[in-house]
């Protein structure tokens, strides 16, 4: 049975070479990032793509639910989701520091609670079928 990976952030950089490089070891990956516009390629190799917003609850829940609906399960979870900032350090605003560990800390935290939430979901119903 081939596993369920779920990356998010994969419109460029590292989760789009990790996206490759699973889907052409046989793996389903769904892809999820904001610019999805821009995955095309990957759909056409494909993966499945989800329009994400991992700053974004309930865009998390969404996708993470799309999922579970389309597969069944999600057995590996990439949480890469991030951007990077160029400068000086001691130029950043705080304000761009706190949005930027927002968009990887509370992306991360939803997804792993959702997906340990469904787990526990599923397998419950399963257990009472």
């Amino acid at each position: 049975m081939k596993k369920v990976v779920s990356i998010t952030g994969a419109s460029s950089g590292i989760g789009k070479s990790t996206t490759n490089q699973l889907l052409s070891e046989g793996y389903i990956i769904c892809g999820a990032a904001r610019r999805i516009d821009k995955m095309s390629d990957l759909k056409d190799a494909g993966a499945q793509l989800l329009n994400m917003d991992v700053t974004d609850d309930s865009s998390m829940v969404e996708g993470l639910d799309q999922i579970i609906t389309n597969q069944g399960r999600i057995d590996v979870l990439i949480n890469n989701a991030g951007y990077g900032s160029l400068g000086l350090l001691k130029m950043l605003r705080s304000a761009g520091v706190k949005s930027n560990l927002k968009s990887i800390t509370k992306g991360e935290e939803t997804a792993i609670t959702e997906v340990n939430g469904l787990t526990l979901t599923v397998k419950r119903l399963i257990k009472e079928g």
